[in-house]
């Protein structure tokens, strides 16, 4: 019984100690975007293309702070959490920001979000409906295969993502040359 509780006891404080995964996705023009992922053991350079994510990874316990190499780009400051995380860098106006927001996969199923990143409300379609987002909120939209992972701006072509296995995608709904455009991440 004795090892039993030590064991309990153990596992209950390393969940605890765990911290969530981070995926940083880059929405801006930088190309690459370097970056410093500052936390109580270290530093730990990171590079994230344009229009892309570096992936999810294991964030250590404890705050965590990204700082682009950019002069007069601004920091991240993560809390700790046990929760998953996407970190966005995008363009705002005439400047650069964060937005952090909870990570939502799905296993083994389909799952599509649009997020609104271009400061303004945004118009979409999808599946023939018309829709709209708030500027900084997200929608979950109802696919049950991958032909739902479509969106239409106004004015513009259908456009979707080239996934082939079940996942949560994530369209980011931002501006690019004072236009808006979609980029598609995966939520791993």
């Amino acid at each position: 019984m004795k090892s039993f509780t030590r064991i309990s006891t153990l596992f209950l404080w390393a969940h605890c100690a765990m911290a969530g995964n981070l995926n940083v996705i880059n929405l801006t023009s930088e190309a690459p975007l370097e970056l410093i992922l500052s936390t109580d053991s270290g530093d730990k350079k990171l590079s994230v293309g344009q229009g892309s994510a570096t992936g999810s990874f294991k964030l250590n316990e404890g705050s965590v702070t990204l700082k682009p190499s950019g002069d007069d780009l601004p920091e991240l400051e993560i809390p700790s959490s046990e929760e998953n995380q996407l970190a966005i860098f995008f363009t705002a106006s005439d400047s650069t920001e964060w937005k952090l927001i909870p990570s939502r996969p799905k296993i083994d199923k389909w799952a599509f979000h649009v997020v609104n990143l271009t400061g303004q409300v945004a118009e979409f379609s999808h599946d023939g409906e018309d829709l709209t987002v708030e500027a900084g909120e997200e929608l979950e939209l109802k696919i049950s295969s991958p032909k739902g992972l479509k969106i239409t701006l106004p004015d513009g072509k259908p456009q979707s993502p080239d996934f082939r296995e079940p996942r949560t995608v994530v369209a980011f709904l931002h501006i690019v040359d004072e236009e808006t455009v979609i980029t598609f991440v995966s939520d791993l």
